[in-house]
């Protein structure tokens, strides 16, 4: 059993005893085949180190489109640390991508969606109109 074992270890690239028992059980079995595989495979060091990701792989980068009319777009962005005033512990960062005009705004660390529309639509889409883009990094 232990050379259908390493032969079967070997076709699957050392991917762990998950793959290489569903791998061998297609051919043949044993009744003690899974813990064979298990305690084999767990004494190879290629199995060890190689694994499977666990993640999705990256998907295709799509860059942003560019402003065709200054104040047309803007992006948010959330920095932090600020240095605190026991009130304020981020700062809101309004950027106008076209022209790189920029406000910097305090806020608390739990602002929610509508405190933060409510921050852009009063002083700054009454001086610039209302956008046609908003990006922004926090999807919470």
């Amino acid at each position: 059993m232990s050379n259908i074992i390493r032969i079967n270890r070997e076709q699957m690239a050392h991917m762990g005893p998950q793959y290489c028992f569903k791998y061998g059980s297609k051919n043949f079995y044993s009744m003690s085949m899974r813990s064979e595989f298990k305690n084999n495979i767990g004494r190879c060091h290629l199995c060890q180190i190689t694994k499977q990701p666990t993640t999705l792989p990256d998907g295709v980068m799509t860059p942003l489109p560019v402003p065709r009319e200054p104040f047309s777009s803007i992006a948010i962005h959330f920095e932090e640390p600020f240095p605190s005033d026991k009130k304020k512990e981020l700062t809101l960062v309004v950027l106008y991508p076209f022209t790189g005009f920029t406000y910097l705004i305090p806020v608390t660390q739990n602002i929610t969606a509508i405190e933060t529309a409510k921050l852009l639509i009063e002083p700054r889409f009454a001086v610039h109109g209302f956008r046609t883009c908003i990006i922004s990094n926090r999807d919470r």
